[in-house]
């Protein structure tokens, strides 16, 4: 079932809860029943009241009746793999993006997801092994909570916080929306030495059954997906857990490796970055594409050194042939030029691809300038 040759596909749907859409809800169940399929619920054990958005305290709701029974019978047949989805999906106010557990203290954390397990095994009637944080966002001391309760995989995005010491937790991040399943597969399959995972994520609200203005498919769309998925002899569909659970392959230095640089916003926009990878690669994937991908940035640079230098001392002859003080001036020029660039970017609270790629160049005509001076 987890062929590491294969393809492999996860489909993550977020926000199953008492106040989610139950047209939504119950079409994704039959639609994954009727293919033979599994599809991870990252559900809210509790669903704060209104805006998660607000921190203010409030009431929340659990499960319904009908919502559990629903539930439970998927998990029963195989059509719902769950995952714990917070305890509330309520912002703890504590800065952007939005989390519910990021900067809180330990133990207010170990108690929200210690709570969140144990109302959902109360309703699943068996182990609940993975973790979805509200919003992708969480900390160190969350990780921490996560393995004192026995949680054995976080979902999330690839730009979370690691701790090197849990070595037992396993890491599979979404990486694509329903639109892009296609294009991501063909990627896929063009690097099968990547081990490419593809983890697909859903919302109530991407579906126009919801009423919602952000829809983007109907479940009809997904109808004919998942059909298709079906059809292709080299994917294969399995849930979070599954996948988790069944390979020590998603361990924290995959995760590491597919996370983005520390000055990713340095990298020129034309060398493709982790986001623009649509499935999660193996470590040794990983590790040759960074290398590929450091290399590019360095030669960009380096290029933009160069074309400065060349630059710099093409000015230098223009003004000498001018007027022989006209080439201490036209290094004063790039030097002002550079210094002024260096001052309006060292006020803004990151230094970016275009800002930095100017200085190279502008600090390269300085040295150019300089040469042709001193020739």
């Amino acid at each position: 079932m987890t062929d590491r040759h294969a393809v492999r596909v996860f489909f993550r749907y977020d926000d199953y809860s008492a106040t989610s859409d139950p047209t939504v809800d119950n079409g994704l169940i039959g639609l994954f029943r009727k293919h033979g399929l599994c599809c991870t619920f990252a559900v809210i054990p509790r669903v704060t009241e209104g805006n998660y958005r607000d921190p203010r305290p409030r009431p929340s709701l659990e499960l319904d009746a009908s919502r559990r029974q629903a539930l439970a019978a998927a998990v029963r047949d195989g059509s719902v793999d769950v995952a714990q989805h917070g305890f509330e999906h309520r912002s703890n106010g504590r800065g952007m993006p939005h989390s519910e557990f990021r900067g809180d203290d330990y133990g207010v954390q170990e108690e929200k997801i210690r709570r969140g397990k144990e109302l959902l095994e109360g309703i699943i009637g068996r182990p609940v092994l993975s973790f979805v944080p509200p919003w992708n966002t969480y900390d160190e001391d969350t990780l921490k909570a996560l393995h004192e309760n026995g949680i054995q995989c976080l979902s999330a995005n690839r730009y979370g916080p690691l701790v090197s010491t849990i070595e037992t937790m396993r890491f599979l991040p979404i990486t694509v929306e329903l639109p892009d399943l296609e294009s991501a597969v063909a990627a896929a399959r063009a690097r099968p030495q990547d081990d490419p995972v593809i983890g697909v994520l859903m919302h109530p609200y991407d579906f126009r059954e919801s009423g919602d203005q952000r829809a983007q498919v109907d479940l009809d769309v997904l109808d004919g997906k998942l059909a298709w998925l079906k059809q292709q002899a080299d994917v294969v569909v399995a849930s979070v857990t599954v996948l988790a659970t069944s390979s020590g392959a998603f361990d924290i230095r995959r995760y590491a490796g597919n996370q983005p640089f520390a000055q990713e916003q340095l990298v020129p926009p034309f060398i493709r970055g982790v986001a623009d990878t649509p499935y999660y690669a193996s470590t040794s994937g990983t590790q040759a594409a960074r290398q590929r991908r450091l290399a590019g940035s360095i030669g960009t640079y380096v290029v933009a050194a160069i074309a400065g230098i060349a630059a710099g001392d093409l000015l230098q002859e223009i003004a000498l042939s001018i007027h022989s003080a006209a080439e201490e001036l036209a290094l004063v020029l790039v030097l002002a030029a550079l210094g002024a660039l260096a001052w309006r970017t060292a006020r803004q609270p990151r230094v970016y691809f275009r800002p930095m790629l100017l200085m190279t160049f502008l600090a390269g005509c300085g040295l150019g300038a300089a040469i042709g001076i001193f020739r």
